[in-house]
């Protein structure tokens, strides 16, 4: 949705554009006139909108240094509208522009702390950037991705079960030149917190993988299962 759609569904430029500043990084607390400026909306407006907000459960407000900072609430039925404003948040609108002058990219993703809405002062912005040719996205692994999720589906287990993924892959080339054991974490239902290697031992990289990922398990008396499959 572009930002003219929005405006129409949230009623007003000037509620989407604050609600957009607030929910589009919803770990971070602003000061009235920040939020104000951060949105581009006259002052007197936000903080009229902000006492409705606060009275609803939508923001909250809190007292930093002895100052008022208001932030978005943490109630998790409220999570698709975070998401949502995330789609054209400052960070993305930062990001697009660079990136749109950049040949060969189709997709970017924010990740990590910052797309969790825990991002602190100090974190760094995680970006995944995918390549593509015509309107095909060329994606490291592409066809390994449904294994990883049907195992899990069949084991019962979760991305947070899995201490680790090992994934043999040979005669890496272009977008596989990455980890693409970390892409295919990423993308799949394991998920960030899942450490992920490549190991290249040409035709024995699969074989390679599972002799390491059971060495590891019986090293660390852990019973949590790796993956391997080996890629050319």
């Amino acid at each position: 949705m572009n930002e003219s759609q929005l405006t129409e569904v949230f009623g007003s430029a000037d509620r989407f554009r604050t609600l957009r500043a607030l929910f589009g990084e919803p770990g971070r607390g602003f000061g009235l006139r920040e939020l104000a400026a951060q949105a581009g909306v006259d002052s007197s407006n936000v903080s009229r909108m902000l006492k409705r907000w606060v009275a609803a459960g939508l923001v909250t407000r809190r007292q930093t240094d002895g100052l008022p900072r208001y932030v978005a609430s943490t109630d998790p039925s409220l999570r698709p509208l975070v998401q949502l404003m995330q789609q054209d948040s400052a960070l993305v609108r930062t990001l697009r522009e660079p990136l749109l002058a950049l040949p060969g990219i189709k997709v970017a993703v924010v990740f990590g702390s910052v797309a969790r809405g825990e991002a602190q002062a100090g974190s760094d912005v995680d970006v995944l950037v995918l390549p593509g040719h015509g309107d095909h996205l060329v994606v490291p692994g592409d066809g390994d991705l449904p294994l990883i999720d049907e195992i899990l589906a069949e084991t019962g287990l979760s991305g947070g079960d899995i201490d680790d993924l090992m994934w043999g892959c040979a005669q890496q080339r272009t977008e596989q030149d990455n980890n693409v054991a970390r892409v295919i974490a990423l993308l799949s239902e394991l998920g960030e917190n899942v450490p992920a290697t490549t190991i290249n031992r040409w035709c024995a990289s699969s074989m390679q993988a599972v002799i390491s990922a059971s060495d590891a398990r019986y090293s660390t008396g852990r019973t949590s299962p790796a993956s391997s499959r080996s890629c050319a």
